[in-house]
């Protein structure tokens, strides 16, 4: 999850991510980042899913008890090749 990056930096490392495998994650509400202190324990419940419903992702803090809203704005083309595991593997999986 990211906190701030400028849009052209931001852009970049998106699709750097995500060709990885790596959903890229931005806070809804960013002073929500001052909640989490390194060693929480985060669970996504149905990533897959809640991508495929729209663009906001509901994390649950299991350390401290809380759920936050978390950004997952992607194009289609992004979430098929987040589904296949990755660049390497979506470009497998359609040649």
């Amino acid at each position: 999850m990211l906190r701030q990056l400028s849009l052209s930096h931001l852009q970049e490392f998106i699709w750097l991510i995500i060709n990885a495998g790596i959903v890229p994650l931005t806070f809804a509400n960013e002073s929500d980042y001052d909640k989490i202190d390194q060693m929480d324990e985060l669970k996504i419940e149905n990533i897959g899913k809640q991508i495929a419903n729209g663009k906001v992702i509901k994390v649950t803090n299991v350390t401290k008890g809380f759920d936050f809203e978390v950004n997952a704005d992607l194009s289609a083309r992004q979430k098929e090749m987040l589904y296949a595991g990755g660049l390497l593997n979506y470009t497998k999986q359609n040649s």
